[in-house]
């Protein structure tokens, strides 16, 4: 906020803000009365205080010199890769397309030949609301990218330029992903940012072809459909997080750990799921891996050879997260029940997986 300080018909205005080096200072005496010049400063105060919202009065000299691109290899360097395996792997995609996008070189080349920063392209400075309102443009409307895809890629320029400000000291439009998607609304109103969430569900033929095959990959999607486990969850699960006396299985970390401050949670288990287990752990030893899968993307590629043989066409294997907790809430659990087992630290998120079918909820109403 501005303050005022009037000698006479003078008024001097003085805002001050964390991030200035120095206070601005103005005084307004042309006019003959107080008042005339009291609007006159309360103007002036307001339009550099918009200004220091969007970040516009930030001495950018030093940040003009540092290519963004070196922001992002800092990042991926000492941030990225101290993150889990999955989200480690997501979040190096996403800044290879980010650099992409900065640099002007193709993704192929800086997984290869241009691992390094690049000194060409966009400067901090440069990464701003205008930059990020084109980005978005050029990303939807040239490139046919999904709204979802393109907020993943400017979480990873929010969290690079949040960092270079907060860990390294540098100068930087931190508002800049609000800002320019505000921005982007304004200019281009034909352009919905549509978030479009993925509603597979596996159906009943689809179902009975999976129970009807007695293959690895078969038997742990069925487990992962009693369970709504995740794909990682799932491979770090050993034989010795099973209970047999509680008919619970320990999941020892999960996803959601850090906003729930927890560490890992405990599930109920299905009479078919703990047979399913049984058939798992048959002859292995206490710390060996439950389904016998430690690589998230192997399962994944397995699922995807048998869907082929199965004639089964677009279901992920994520999908059975997705059909697990949808059948959950058909069995008449509450939000707090399914969220135990799920793991979802919140009801938007489960909601998202939450696919119900209208037949199933008849029997409820009766």
């Amino acid at each position: 906020m501005a303050g005022y300080i009037t000698r006479g018909s003078t008024v001097r205005a003085t805002i001050k803000n964390k991030q200035l080096a120095k206070p601005l200072v103005k005084s307004f005496s042309k006019h003959d009365t107080e008042q005339e010049n009291k609007k006159e400063a309360e103007t002036w105060a307001k339009e550099l205080e918009a200004k220091l919202t969007l970040n516009q009065l930030i001495d950018m000299s030093e940040s003009k010199k540092v290519p963004f691109d070196c922001i992002l290899v800092r990042y991926r360097d000492s941030i990225t890769k101290h993150k889990a395996k999955t989200t480690k792997d997501r979040e190096l995609s996403k800044i290879r397309v980010v650099r992409s996008q900065v640099t002007g070189y193709s993704t192929e080349l800086l997984n290869s030949t241009h691992v390094d920063a690049q000194l060409e392209g966009y400067s901090l400075a440069d990464i701003n609301d205008t930059f990020i309102c084109n980005y978005i443009f050029k990303r939807m409307s040239i490139d046919k990218v999904a709204w979802e895809t393109v907020d993943k890629e400017l979480q990873v320029i929010s969290s690079a330029i949040d960092t270079s400000v907060l860990a390294w000291g540098y100068k930087a439009h931190q508002g800049a992903k609000r800002d320019g998607i505000k921005l982007f609304d304004l200019q281009h109103k034909s352009l919905e940012r549509e978030v479009v969430h993925r509603d597979r569900r596996v159906a009943r033929k689809e179902y009975k072809a999976l129970c009807l095959i007695d293959t690895k990959y078969s038997l742990v999607a069925q487990f992962a459909i009693e369970t709504a486990m995740r794909r990682g969850e799932i491979c770090k699960a050993v034989v010795a997080d099973f209970n047999e006396t509680n008919s619970t299985l320990r999941i020892p970390v999960s996803k959601t750990d850090k906003q729930q401050r927890t560490k890992g949670r405990v599930i109920p288990l299905s009479k078919k799921a703990i047979e399913l287990i049984f058939g798992f752990s048959q002859g292995k030893k206490s710390s060996a891996s439950l389904v016998g899968c430690s690589d998230p993307k192997s399962l994944s590629q397995g699922w995807d050879r048998l869907a082929v043989k199965l004639k089964i066409d677009d279901l992920r294997f994520h999908d059975f997260r997705h059909e697990g907790t949808s059948r959950f809430f058909e069995k008449g659990l509450s939000i707090e029940q399914v969220a135990l087992i799920t793991g979802h630290s919140s009801w938007k998120s489960l909601q998202r997986y939450t696919q119900l079918k209208p037949e199933k909820l008849v029997s409820l109403l009766n």
